[in-house]
């Protein structure tokens, strides 16, 4: 994963979590601010080529990091994220 930046926008409540690959964008993870304090995950997708690398653990990964340094909470609504939380019991602080 060493030559993929996860690169993070925000536009109002609507954000998301890229990864690219010379620049070529192989991995998406959506989210939308249900509140103040509580992001929704809606959405994860990586590009076939790069599926079964961990990207799309790495992008919920990074939502879990941006959570913890801005005292949000996550509501994880997609299919993947949820999987994702299961799996990671150390993200329970974060869990809605």
């Amino acid at each position: 994963m060493s030559k993929f930046k996860i690169q993070h926008q925000q536009d109002g409540s609507i954000g998301s979590f890229t990864i690219a690959d010379g620049g070529n964008e192989i991995g998406l993870m959506s989210y939308t601010m249900i509140s103040s304090k509580v992001m929704s995950i809606y959405h994860t997708e990586v590009d076939e080529s790069a599926e079964g690398n961990g990207m799309g653990t790495q992008l919920v990964k990074a939502g879990v990091e941006y959570a913890r340094k801005h005292d949000l909470k996550i509501e994880p609504a997609c299919s993947f994220a949820q999987s994702v939380f299961k799996k990671q019991k150390d993200f329970a602080d974060v869990l809605v």
